[in-house]
């Protein structure tokens, strides 16, 4: 089960590091007017640095298994996500086309937080000694299989295998 929890973590990793890529690589400088259009850019790079540091804390939380790793991780992507989208608008306002694509990865961002905060709950303590905690959808578990297709009717045996039994008990539940 480790490598589910860390796998969790991988998502705000790579983001965390893509982000703090932008931040500090691109090197981004606005024009001087308009006041609005200079500012969301300097927003934007700062945005990308602490944003992307956020993220960095979050997957190191779901490495380290903390309870509430995923509740950072839903609260950092969806307000990161909201502020990215807003400042897509505003270069879009500013005929940057940029923005459109800044927009798009914001929602995404956002919509990608929103839909995790149903997946994942905290970490609970597994109910076997050797397991670790788990992160992750409730485990789903297979219903048993019904008597007509676990055991022969009358003389049929096994000996076709388990497709056989399973088409005979078809064929019986169309009569």
């Amino acid at each position: 089960m480790r490598q589910q929890n860390t796998s969790t973590g991988g998502s705000p990793l790579i983001a965390g590091a893509l982000m703090l890529a932008v931040g500090f690589g691109l090197g981004l400088t606005g024009p001087s007017e308009p006041f609005l259009y200079s500012a969301s850019i300097t927003f934007f790079v700062w945005l990308m640095r602490v944003g992307g540091c956020v993220m960095l804390i979050a997957a190191g939380l779901y490495i380290t298994r903390l309870g509430f790793a995923p509740v950072v991780d839903v609260v950092a992507s969806v307000l990161i996500g909201i502020m990215m989208a807003i400042v897509g608008l505003i270069w879009l306002l500013n005929s940057d086309f940029d923005g459109l694509i800044l927009l798009v990865l914001g929602v995404l961002f956002a919509q990608s937080g929103w839909a995790s905060r149903l997946t994942c709950r905290p970490f609970q303590p597994s109910s076997e000694p050797n397991r670790p905690c788990q992160c992750g959808p409730e485990p789903t578990v297979a219903p048993p299989p019904s008597p007509s297709q676990s055991q022969p009717e009358g003389d049929e045996t096994l000996s076709d295998g388990f497709l056989a039994d399973l088409g005979r008990a078809d064929e019986s539940n169309r009569d």
